[in-house]
């Protein structure tokens, strides 16, 4: 979705690809989407990451904003689900890994 907007490829509401089949697939989707993001970034216009593109804008209520506002609401996504995600594994037992910085189960110094 990030390299759609980037590339005037935007489609609201979304179309989401079917699940990967194996872990394998996942891993391989990742990274093409990873790729995707970073040449789109590599070549965007300044005009691109300031045109709108319908987006949420609250429960059923899509709205134009900012390519640009876009990609900070996709970061900061990512950030709050890696949050969740240290938190699962604080609560399962496991062991956090340094996301953000040192963590007290793998310290930096």
């Amino acid at each position: 979705a990030t390299a759609a907007a980037l590339t005037d490829q935007w489609v609201w509401p979304p179309h989401f690809p079917a699940a990967p089949e194996s872990y394998d697939a996942v891993l391989t989707s990742f990274d093409a989407t990873a790729q995707a993001v970073l040449h789109a970034l590599a070549n965007v216009g300044e005009g691109r990451l300031f045109a709108t593109v319908p987006f949420m804008a609250g429960p059923k209520q899509p709205a134009d904003v900012r390519v640009i506002d876009v990609m900070w609401f996709m970061l900061m996504d990512a950030v709050h689900h890696r949050g969740q995600f240290s938190i699962y594994l604080r609560m399962v037992g496991a062991k956090v890994p340094s996301i953000y910085g040192p963590s007290s189960d793998e310290p930096w110094g």
